[in-house]
């Protein structure tokens, strides 16, 4: 079994596993390397080239198989041969045109003397042909040839010249195989290609003018000469009959000039007004052009205001990341040091081992840990504490001490105070839990069919859907997981709404979840009892106890010999109990649920999360996998009103994909759903500009290199009908200035 049995698995699946572990038994390495590579593409489906990933299946099983063509030392070379020519038939991957009928091709490929086992598929001449199966026929036809590599190039150079000549496909496939046979059979191959082209051109109607022809136009136009000097003789004649129409005319010209002559008084009247008129209109135009530049001058200065401010922004943005982080820093500590004066706190309260306690301080690694956890908040305020702990073992019990800490910024001041006199405590004492158990849920009762219950649950999530609710993909199966009680794992990258879809399903089955965070210790799950006989009681006792989902997040990043303890919780049912350190047997509510999530799938630190652990094996066994990654549908319905941005993040996301493909890691810096939503809420409110959008969402932080990868699949992937080539420009824009300052 793997690492993560998911329950049900469709054939393909169980298809896939049997494979793996047959390849698993071959003695040969290169067999092994394939049933790697099946095993890695079937844990992280969204790295695989070829998808759906039961191809892989196919393809492997088909090697194995043709033992003719294909050697273990070959497998991984044709493994990728593979995925290259899936990328050259299957352009959209599984939406496709035709998938179907395509995938059962691609698979024949690999048969033997097929296309793939000749390494003879050439993605132009394939593309040549609308319908897929005149490929095919062609390649039945001409796989006799003994070296069709070596012809490849002869047979698409030809069917790339007779393709124009042909509206019929399956003329022009009967064409292309007849030609093809030729050129194979002929002894001069480049004579035979050149007679071939002639030959269709002239079937088309298509001639070359030949020298005979241009002797004969040179003939015609000795001809045409001969006539022009006729013309001439002729035009010499009508030249002298012009002298004689000139003399006649002669004195109508005069009369003309006279005429002309009062015209231009009169034209040169308006012309000093068409003067007037210029000067005025240059006047105006030296105006505006003046307006003008001063209208640029203000724009240059406010497109450098701009700049300015944007330039301040980022310094503004980066000082708020350091300021975030400095104090959830600092909350950390304040956590870890309230624990540490608590438990100080309640030390102090036995004055009878006050004396042992100061004795032992120096050995005691544990409280050490805690008091350099302290000095982190104010060194100055520790050694007042150190310097109160040893006056106090001069002090009687009755003598009452204050510690007062300074308060720190974002740290809560603290004040401990001993007892004016000593307290009895009793050793098995124990918070006292006024909240009422709650009934057993609708949807957890097993008197009703569980058909029943879910349908209940579906009609609740219409109603949801009904008001805009957005639901993922895997929604219906992490419910049913958590309705049947199968502690689902949910493995997915950061920002995909794991956390979102466990608030809807609480939502639905009408019960409370606690986000637990992730395992550090044990008494993060099972509390502790305070000095004085206390207990600190942890969210996760309240949801044992009281029946709410316990969300155990990022479990990856947690400790692993911590998350052990798990396994009390994991496997036991209904009617089961836990006997909590404070002595009280508790009784596993019927609503308890457990639901995990993590970045990986359980087996250490990748590319992306370098600091996650392995899950202890254990663990593993008693939790379902569900692989909970990005939904375009949800992403669809977020940017509804946004098509071309919807477009885009497609687009962005399968240029990252094809980067982790290409250098088998995760892409850093991918669009998460998270993401989505927010860029649909600085379109709604118009805040950010499309230019500002792809700077923070899609260019900050981000290799020149990588960005350079991206810009050029986004071009790669325009089609003439894309909405998004505005903003595709912008990011190819931006990469290749930041590249040029680089």
């Amino acid at each position: 079994m793997g690492i993560f049995d998911i329950k049900s698995k469709s054939q393909s699946e169980i298809r896939t596993d049997e494979l793996i572990k047959r390849l698993a038994h071959y003695p040969s390495d290169k067999v092994n390397d394939l049933g790697d590579r099946l095993v890695n593409v079937t844990s992280h489906p969204y790295s695989a080239i070829m998808k759906p990933v039961y191809l892989y299946t196919d393809v492997i099983e088909m090697m194995l198989a043709n033992v003719k063509d294909f050697m273990p030392t070959n497998y991984m070379q044709t493994l990728q041969y593979a995925e290259q020519i899936y990328k050259d038939i299957f352009v959209y991957e599984e939406n496709t045109p035709g998938f179907e009928e395509l995938a059962k091709m691609f698979i024949e490929f690999f048969d033997e003397d097929g296309v793939a086992s000749r390494r003879a598929f050439d993605p132009t001449f394939f593309n040549l042909f609308k319908n897929k199966q005149n490929y095919l026929r062609w390649y039945n036809s001409v796989r006799f040839c003994q070296d069709i590599v070596k012809y490849n190039s002869l047979y698409t150079e030809y069917a790339l010249e007779a393709r124009c000549y042909f509206p019929d496909e399956t003329t022009f496939t009967a064409n292309v195989i007849d030609a093809s046979i030729k050129i194979y059979n002929s002894a001069n191959v480049q004579e035979c290609l050149a007679q071939l082209k002639q030959r269709v051109a002239h079937m088309a109607g298509v001639y070359n003018v030949s020298e005979q022809r241009i002797m004969e136009a040179e003939q015609r136009l000795d001809g045409a000469e001969a006539m022009v000097k006729k013309a001439s003789d002729i035009l010499g004649i009508v030249n002298e009959r012009l002298e004689m129409i000139d003399n006649v005319t002669k004195t109508s010209c005069d009369k003309v000039q006279q005429l002309c002559n009062t015209e231009l008084i009169s034209a040169k009247a308006e012309l000093d007004g068409i003067d007037k008129k210029l000067n005025a209109a240059y006047q105006e135009f030296v105006a505006e052009e003046k307006y003008r530049l001063n209208m640029d001058r203000e724009e240059f200065l406010r497109d450098v205001y701009e700049e300015a401010e944007h330039k301040l922004g980022e310094m503004k943005a980066l000082s708020r990341t350091i300021i975030s982080s400095a104090s959830m820093e600092l909350n950390r500590l304040n956590m870890n040091s309230s624990a540490a004066l608590s438990k100080i706190d309640d030390y102090l309260k036995d004055d009878g081992r006050i004396a042992k306690i100061i004795s032992d301080v120096n050995a005691n690694k544990e409280l050490m840990e805690k008091v350099d956890k302290l000095m982190v908040l104010n060194d100055r305020n520790l050694e007042h504490i150190i310097n109160n702990v040893e006056d106090m073992t001069e002090l009687k019990a009755t003598e009452p001490v204050n510690i007062n800490m300074t308060p720190v910024e974002g740290v809560a001041s603290a004040t401990i105070a001993a007892p004016t006199s000593v307290v009895p405590v009793e050793v098995n004492a124990v918070v006292i839990d006024d909240e009422e158990l709650a009934p057993i849920s609708y949807f957890f009762d097993e008197n009703i069919p569980f058909a029943k219950r879910f349908e209940v649950a579906m009609e609740k999530k219409q109603k949801m859907v009904d008001k805009g609710v957005h639901f993922h993909r895997a929604f219906d199966d992490v419910l049913i997981a958590v309705m049947e009680n199968s502690n689902p794992y949910l493995i997915g990258p950061s920002g995909c709404g794991k956390t979102y879809m466990i608030g809807q399903i609480a939502n639905i089955l009408d019960l409370d979840f606690i986000d637990i965070g992730y395992i550090n210790e044990e008494y993060d799950i099972l509390g502790f009892q305070t000095a004085n006989g206390g207990y600190s009681c942890p969210n996760f006792y309240r949801c044992y106890k009281h029946g709410k989902i316990a969300f155990l997040d990022e479990l990856d990043n947690g400790n692993s010999r911590a998350t052990v303890k798990l396994n009390s919780f994991l496997s036991n049912g209904d009617g089961a109990s836990y006997s909590f350190p404070h002595g009280e047997n508790v009784k596993r509510h019927a609503n308890f649920r457990m639901v995990a999530a993590g970045n990986t799938a359980g087996n250490g630190a990748d590319g992306n999360y370098n600091t996650r652990e392995k899950i202890e094996e254990s663990v593993q066994q008693r939790m379902m996998a569900i692989y909970v990654g990005y939904d375009n549908a949800v992403e669809r319905e977020i940017l509804a009103a946004y098509p071309n941005w919807f477009e885009f993040v497609c687009m962005f996301r399968n240029a990252t994909d094809e980067w982790s493909n290409g250098n088998y890691s995760e892409a850093p810096g991918i669009i998460t759903t998270r993401d989505v939503a927010k860029i649909k809420q600085y379109l709604d409110h118009q805040s950010f500009d499309k230019h500002r959008i792809i700077e923070y969402e899609f260019v900050e932080t981000k290799a020149p290199d990588y960005l350079a990868f991206i810009a050029d699949s986004l071009k790669s992937q325009l089609r003439d009908k894309s909405s998004c080539k505005d903003l595709v420009k912008i990011f190819c824009d931006r990469t290749e200035e930041i590249r040029g300052r680089r």
